[in-house]
């Protein structure tokens, strides 16, 4: 997982033992409080997720906003869309499966993704989580 050590013991005493990428579950603690929700949320949406603008030549607005997270964690996924649907925002969540060929071999790999659409929810998105990451603000 990680090369230091030391920072495989801190997680693992805050709950995040090691795991294999695509085995991942929120931890307890962060699922009960609100406020680390949202700081988790907007952790892997500042580093793993994206903020879309989408030409959709609508007539009031040029864009249409999509904030999307694509993972190999079902259970991540399926948690954090959980408690964003608590929250009231609407989400859309879809299995993608993606069918290649590597040396001759045929191989498939299954991801997970939660998209967050429009302009109401992003509104709904920006008063809850927000963004850090600058790429995502400037937009």
């Amino acid at each position: 997982m990680f090369r230091s050590k030391g920072l495989n013991y801190y997680l693992e005493s805050i709950g995040v033992p090691p795991r294999k990428k695509g085995d991942l579950k929120i931890p307890a603690w962060i699922l009960a409080d609100d406020r680390f929700m949202c700081s988790f949320i907007r952790g892997l949406i500042d580093t793993d997720g994206s903020l879309v603008l989408l030409n959709r030549n609508q007539k009031k607005y040029l864009f249409y906003p999509r904030v999307s997270l694509a993972l190999n964690d079902q259970e991540v996924i399926a948690g954090v869309a959980g408690w964003l649907k608590s929250k009231g925002l609407n989400v859309c969540t879809m299995k993608n499966i993606n069918k290649y060929v590597y040396q001759n071999e045929a191989k498939q790999s299954i991801g997970y993704r939660l998209n967050v659409n429009g302009r109401k929810q992003l509104e709904k998105w920006m008063n809850l989580i927000g963004f850090r990451n600058k790429k995502h603000l400037d937009k």
